[in-house]
């Protein structure tokens, strides 16, 4: 895996979203880096509540909410979304309740043009029963079967502060 280095134009193009963002969205100008995956495009930006720097740690009993801008390879009817837990030597599909990415886009609805620059919202629940591990969490937003974008974040399970 490569890390995703910011291009120089990253500050501009952040300001330009928080100018058009919906309100309640998390703060576009505090990106979060990821980590690339080579199956897939990386999303134009990612931003995870409370993290400017990796490991993000994310708090048992809580919800840790990710916003990822992405451009729209092909023209979609439907994206799902997979999440994959990388952690002490085994992987994990994790759970989720709305595996429909099209229920969670905050600037667009489905069906998607190719081009399109799309908001994906994404809530995970950290069970309070998790151990306190870390793990590399590889997000895909899917058009049957086919992975459009793709990035890892490495998050540390944490107990509540």
């Amino acid at each position: 895996m490569k890390a995703h280095v910011a291009s120089p134009m990253l500050p501009l193009a952040a300001l330009l979203l928080a100018a058009g963002t919906a309100s309640g969205a998390l703060n576009a100008t505090l990106s979060t880096p990821f980590l690339s995956c080579t199956k897939a495009h990386d999303p134009i930006a990612l931003r995870i509540k409370g993290c400017t720097k990796q490991p993000c740690q994310v708090e048992k009993g809580s919800v840790a909410v990710m916003e990822v801008d992405f451009e729209v390879g092909w023209d979609v009817t439907q994206l799902d979304v997979v999440v994959t837990a990388y952690a002490l030597g085994t992987v994990i599909n994790f759970p989720l309740k709305q595996k429909n990415a099209c229920m969670s886009l905050t600037n667009a609805e489905c069906p998607l043009d190719q081009y399109e620059e799309i908001t994906y919202r994404l809530q995970l629940d950290i069970d309070s029963k998790y151990p306190s591990i870390s793990l590399a969490a590889e997000v895909a937003l899917q058009d049957k079967g086919k992975t459009m974008m793709c990035f890892r974040a490495n998050l540390q399970v944490v107990d509540p502060a």
